[in-house]
């Protein structure tokens, strides 16, 4: 099949993709809110504007060629995107989950990034999940592309009492000087439950920015775990309203980076019923020049009683260059509620070492037996065996750091 392809050398931070945009509500939403820039409080210690300033080849792909070869897994159900186009010749998808192409409706967000990613989309894409999967799902992100902005726009959608596990999967390691901007929606009915694994391994140069939103319906729950390795510069920014009782969202995290690398998470979750339940849990493991950025907010209204708002950052620092800037923070506005925050960060616990040490064991090896140990907290909330099997074959290339 022929490709049809419409290619333009641009820089993000200048605007000069107009020609391209296929929604003007939120290319004004954009204008408005302007992309971010170092002397914006929340991104003082994560810089973006060397990747706003990079210039970009952008390709639209209209249509999409037979020809691209599978990337999944035995043993789950499989979408396909690549290059920022979701292949649905590609798919490996049961009768009741189905791309679903629907009209766009509008959302209110602080965060620029995602609007950036929505102008280039005139309708949103919806995979809608009718009942609970046989297997889990997995969504391969693949680049093949070398100093591209790629945009994506998917929303997620299950149905009433329904159970998703899935994994995310961003594979750019051979690509050079790419960056991903990723909106992920959840929309979680009455009820239904998603546990959600992203992946990503990424070249050096590479960088990607996920852009998490989710509506929660009355019983419902989103649990949601990051293990991002490697890349140049790798942003979760997740923004989150509970509006429904007995809603709940968890967000963990295991960062393990090296090199100049930079990992931010960025989160916002304010509840607004009762009853409601949020848990942010955040690891890193650095070493070299590497730094990561933890800044998570829980809000509760006084119109949210007996919630439960939770947050913790740990981080081990393997070297003297490596940092660390984790702000946990809560605001609240009723009395009647659970809830609590904290952060460690330090070097590998030295009687432990040495404990080991004495048993026999070497430096390294008990360097790495305390580190799989500290990392094993947020690995075991992959609950889903699959799901389990395949991120412990992907990750055998990057232990620990």
């Amino acid at each position: 099949m022929a490709m049809k392809r419409l290619e333009y050398l641009m820089t993000l931070n200048q605007y000069t993709f107009e020609p391209f945009i296929q929604d003007e509500s939120s290319f004004k939403a954009l204008l408005h809110l302007k992309l971010p820039h170092n002397k914006i409080e929340t991104f003082r210690h994560f810089d973006v504007e060397d990747i706003l300033s990079e210039e970009y080849e952008l390709s639209i792909t209209h249509e999409v060629s037979s020809q691209t070869k599978k990337h999944f897994t035995k043993g789950f159900y499989s979408l396909l995107i690549k290059n920022g186009q979701i292949l649905s010749n590609q798919t490996d998808l049961p009768p009741y989950i189905t791309l679903e192409k629907r009209a766009k409706k509008s959302f209110k967000t602080n965060n620029a990034f995602a609007y950036l990613s929505e102008l280039f989309f005139k309708e949103t894409t919806v995979l809608k999940i009718d009942k609970s999967p046989d297997k889990p799902l997995m969504i391969m992100n693949i680049n093949t592309k070398n100093n591209h902005f790629i945009p994506t726009s998917l929303t997620i959608e299950v149905s009433k009492n329904s159970t998703l596990d899935m994994v995310d999967v961003y594979d750019f390691k051979e690509q050079t000087n790419s960056f991903a901007n990723v909106n992920r929606f959840f929309d979680v009915k009455f009820g239904a439950h998603i546990n959600y694994t992203k992946l990503q391994q990424l070249s050096k140069s590479s960088s990607l920015i996920v852009n998490t939103f989710a509506h929660l319906a009355t019983k419902s729950t989103l649990d949601t775990i990051n293990l991002d390795y490697g890349g140049y510069k790798t942003l979760n920014i997740a923004d989150i309203v509970l509006t429904k009782k007995n809603s709940s969202i968890h967000l963990n995290g295991l960062i393990k980076n090296k090199g100049h690398a930079k990992n931010g998470n960025m989160a916002s979750i304010e509840h607004l019923a009762e009853f409601t339940s949020s848990n942010q849990a955040f690891k890193h493991v650095l070493d070299e020049h590497a730094q990561a950025v933890c800044d998570i907010k829980s809000i509760i209204q006084s119109n949210a009683p007996f919630s439960k708002a939770f947050q913790n950052s740990h981080t081990i620092l393997l070297s003297d260059d490596a940092k660390i800037n984790a702000q946990p923070r809560l605001q609240i506005y009723t009395d009647e509620l659970q809830a609590s925050h904290g952060a460690t960060t330090g070097a590998l616990d030295e009687e432990q070492l040495n404990y080991l040490q004495l048993r026999g064991i070497s430096k390294q090896e008990a360097t790495n037996i305390l580190l799989t140990a500290f990392e094993e907290t947020i690995l075991n909330k992959i609950t889903h065996p699959t799901i389990r099997a395949f991120v412990d074959v992907y990750q055998k290339g990057v232990h620990h750091v």
